[in-house]
């Protein structure tokens, strides 16, 4: 029978349980303050910028498209810096995407090359340097004349070959790169033999090099 000596003893044991998980919970929020101290440490001001940069260039729509303004705001300070400087090249690439009007778009492209060239000029090792660069050539290609555009495309091959020597297990060079063997795959006679004058040699590729190169990033795995 539940009496009132049970009830008693019901609430007591309560009351102990009680104290006990609220003991248990602030021990092991203290221990998470602990745990999170690390994360707390103060960071310079070109790493929180560095870090906003990447965050804004995950994201989708507007929130990726801030990332050109909120790395410009700040280029008279780090405008020296390949960190700094591809990740500008990167957000102009960005920005080419989202860009409605054609003249706006070629423009962001031949900032962004312009840039690109500034960073791996401060460090030539940077891998992320020369593969935007590349990237940045390739999209400006697609407004220049048939001369330009065979220049970029051997600027974008010589660039992300480097890009690919310096850090061979990034996926994206290599889709890049099949990417260009399909381009190159497709060139019409025209295009071939402008090369040929510009260049000695067109370049070469079929698509069986681009499909190789498409599943190269499975194989990193």
């Amino acid at each position: 029978q539940f009496n009132h000596n049970s009830r008693y003893r019901l609430t007591v044991f309560s009351a102990v349980c009680y104290r006990y998980i609220t003991a248990l919970a602030d021990s092991e929020e203290e221990e998470s303050d602990d745990d999170r101290k690390p994360l707390q440490e103060p960071v310079d001001e070109l790493t929180a910028l560095l870090r906003k940069a990447d965050r804004l260039h995950s994201c989708n729509g507007a929130e990726k498209a801030q990332g050109l303004n909120a790395l410009l705001e700040r280029k008279a300070e780090f405008d020296q810096k390949c960190q700094y400087l591809w990740r500008l090249s990167r957000a102009y690439a960005d920005a080419h995407d989202f860009a409605v009007d054609l003249a706006e778009k070629k423009s962001c492209a031949e900032n962004g090359k312009k840039v690109g060239e500034e960073a791996i000029s401060f460090n030539p090792q940077c891998a992320e340097g020369h593969q935007w660069y590349a990237i940045l050539c390739g999209l400006l290609s697609e407004y220049e004349s048939i001369q330009n555009k065979i220049k970029n495309g051997y600027l974008f091959k010589d660039h992300l070959d480097k890009a690919i020597e310096l850090k061979p297990e990034d996926p994206l060079s290599y889709y890049l790169l099949g990417r260009w063997c399909y381009a190159v795959s497709q060139c019409t006679w025209i295009e071939r033999k402008i090369a040929a004058t510009l260049f000695g040699e067109p370049p070469s590729a079929t698509v069986q090099d681009a499909l190789q190169n498409f599943l190269k990033p499975s194989l990193l795995i």
